[in-house]
């Protein structure tokens, strides 16, 4: 099994931020969201030991949609994470604004899985990842894997879903599993 408490890659994080925004700022307060969806002021927040009634099944392919998740904390609770990841307690850390950014840590601070949601402008973003990417079918309108980035780019309507699930040493094949897996539920919740 691979050691997933080793940090993202700090290069497939910048791609993951700069992809998500287009390149440009996105500021917005940091804050943290609890898995139960309440907001709170501070940094990080620890997972409760099981996942929320919400977390039960999940649909298959692209997702229901119609969800009402207004940043990308909102999309994978840290319990949902850690269930198809392993490992545990995650925290989330929550960077708001359009688009919004989640990471989910370890105790350490290694981070296991970035995300990024961008409500406006994902096409555009998404069609230059389209122009070299992996085709990934079953996904939201359209999805691709970018191998260098090793990041799952899912658009729905024109907002924008990153994944970046695992660590540096992960192999590829397998992060872009945990992606599929995590990304099924966010998009039910787009």
């Amino acid at each position: 099994m691979t050691d997933l408490r080793r940090p993202v890659s700090p290069l497939a994080v910048l791609v993951l931020v700069l992809a998500a925004c287009g390149g440009g700022g996105g500021g917005g307060n940091a804050s943290a969201v609890p898995t139960d969806g309440t907001a709170t002021t501070a940094s990080t927040q620890e997972t409760a030991p099981e996942a929320p009634a919400s977390a039960g099944a999940t649909p298959a392919g692209g997702g229901g949609g119609g969800g009402t998740a207004s940043n990308a904390c909102e999309l994978i609770t840290a319990a949902e994470v850690e269930g198809i990841m392993g490992g545990g307690p995650l925290k989330t850390n929550l960077l708001d604004g359009d688009p919004s950014y989640c990471t989910y840590d370890t105790g350490d601070a290694s981070s296991v899985l970035g995300t990024a949601l961008s409500s406006k402008g994902g096409r555009a973003v998404y069609d230059v990842y389209a122009a070299t990417g992996t085709r990934v079918d079953g996904l939201g309108d359209d999805a691709v894997f970018d191998p260098d980035s090793k990041t799952l780019f899912i658009v729905k309507g024109d907002a924008l879903l990153t994944l970046t699930a695992g660590s540096p040493d992960t192999e590829t094949s397998a992060m872009l599993e945990y992606a599929k897996q995590l990304a099924t539920i966010a998009l039910s919740r787009i």
